[in-house]
């Protein structure tokens, strides 16, 4: 159900409505799904947006479709015969689920209907935010080690003493640049520090996830998180299957999640009865799914120098070398100072779009952008033997960057009580274009987005099931000729 919350505005709890079937082992009532439910609508109201989903006697609706079953049984050609008994009880579940039916749809009449526009914009809105944030957490890191190489380039040239050859050389920008490469198929690899490799690439730390726990993985659920998504729980990584019957070819039903789906001419697969093992731990490395992630790309660091050879190609002085010591100076603070700027404008974004998500989810959400910074700055920790002063210098940065994320929060929050800090969906999209147009990293963060959107696709085509109607003999057939007759 909490997926499926997810995805719902909260302007839609009004509208949510509670059907329960085969209701009359449970005498016309919710039974044990009752207590598990009020408990679940009671964890949703209890936190950030506290949305109350309203739950009595006018959301709760019980069926019971064995009256059905009974009437196809007893007229012909079936023309089964029933005990009085029996029939009496089937007679009085046609009846209670006839006012049932009768209610439901009163309730329904009454209701003012919600605006599905407003919760399709919203997901894609949503669903925006969410392939963005571990590209913007991953760059607002590059930004650390390109102010890093700038200051470091900057030091080096204030205290050149060397000939004009050799300053010539030294004379450019450095750039650290993200590039990244979209898997064949998606895949769940584990983050824990047993799991990774740290890679020192010119004085820059890249993370190596070397266990793949999980390849192909397709998930069908997100919570949308990066790092210990609650949907990782339904991947075979974390469910050990045991066969406790025979394979048989039959339409695809009651599946397991996270099933490879190959259907025959006649739509039908081969399925296997079997008993899950859950577990909330790896059993492929033995780790926790709360460390796991789910990759559909890799980037991988490039370093390169940004020269202007026509400007420094006719040095001949040293007063010449003294002032293309002092321009190129002030380029690289130039440099420094734009990119600390797109820093700060990722951090207000990231924040508004955390905002955005919280004011308008029909569901608590967790902090997904928090979360995985925290996971880099500790494997920046953890890389720390490579090279002290660029991790220590990364660590700095993202920490102090979190701190203003957290102040940015703080201040929309308090701008949404008195009405004067909403966010749009239409925000949301200007937000986007503006990252998208930064002078230094917005090409990256188009690529990247276009990557995750391309990936995403990828996967929903994996996912999507074509259902064959079948020969004209079977029910479905039968069914499918009905419809045909009366169309």
């Amino acid at each position: 159900m909490h997926p499926l919350f997810w995805h719902l505005n909260k302007s839609a709890a009004d509208n949510i409505l509670f059907l329960f079937t085969n209701a009359r082992s449970t005498q016309y009532a919710p039974g044990d799904t009752g207590p598990a439910l009020k408990q679940f609508l009671s964890d949703i109201k209890g936190e950030y947006p506290f949305v109350d989903i309203p739950y009595h006697k006018k959301t709760i609706y019980c069926f019971d479709n064995e009256a059905f079953r009974f009437a196809v049984a007893s007229a012909p050609p079936n023309n089964m015969v029933f005990d009085d008994t029996l029939t009496r009880d089937y007679e009085v579940s046609w009846e209670v689920s006839v006012k049932e039916c009768d209610r439901l749809l009163e309730r329904i009449i009454s209701l003012s209907p919600h605006i599905v526009m407003e919760t399709l914009s919203l997901n894609n809105a949503k669903q925006h935010i969410i392939l963005l944030t571990q590209p913007l957490a991953d760059i607002a890191k590059n930004i650390s080690d390109n102010v890093y190489e700038c200051e470091r380039r900057k030091r080096k040239i204030y205290e050149f003493t060397d000939d004009i050859n050799h300053l010539q050389k030294d004379l450019y920008i450095p750039s650290v640049d993200i590039e990244s490469e979209p898997l064949d198929q998606p895949k769940i690899v584990c983050g824990d520090k047993k799991c990774c490799t740290q890679e020192n690439i010119n004085g820059n730390i890249k993370t190596h996830f070397k266990t793949n726990c999980h390849s192909p993985c397709y998930l069908t659920y997100s919570d949308g998180n990066i790092l210990g998504n609650k949907g990782l729980l339904d991947c075979k990584a974390s469910n050990k299957y045991e066969r406790t019957g025979p394979d048989r070819w039959d339409y695809p039903k009651n599946m397991v999640p996270d099933t490879n789906i190959e259907l025959n001419k006649d739509g039908k697969m081969l399925l296997h009865t079997v008993s899950t093992t859950k577990s909330d731990k790896c059993f492929g490395c033995g780790h926790s799914f709360q460390t796991h992630l789910h990759i559909n790309f890799e980037t991988k660091i490039v370093k390169k120098q940004v020269r202007d050879e026509s400007k420094y190609k006719r040095i001949t002085t040293v007063k010449e070398m003294t002032l293309a010591q002092d321009e190129q100076i002030k380029k690289l603070e130039i440099t420094i100072e734009e990119l600390s700027k797109e820093n700060h404008i990722i951090t207000k974004a990231m924040a508004k779009f955390a905002s955005f998500i919280k004011n308008n989810a029909l569901t608590p959400s967790n902090d997904v952008f928090e979360d995985y910074v925290k996971f880099i700055i500790k494997n920046e920790e953890q890389a720390g033997n490579f090279d002290g002063s660029s991790s220590r210098v990364t660590i700095d940065k993202l920490t102090q960057m979190l701190k203003q994320y957290e102040y940015d929060k703080v201040i929309l929050d308090a701008m949404k009580k008195s009405d004067h800090g909403s966010i749009w969906v239409e925000d949301i999209e200007q937000i986007i274009k503006q990252l998208c147009g930064l002078k230094w990293n917005g090409k990256a963060i188009k690529k990247l987005l276009a990557s995750q959107i391309q990936s995403k696709d990828q996967s929903h085509a994996q996912n999507e099931l074509v259902i064959s109607c079948g020969h004209p003999t079977t029910s479905v057939g039968k069914l499918n000729a009905f419809w045909n007759k009366i169309f």
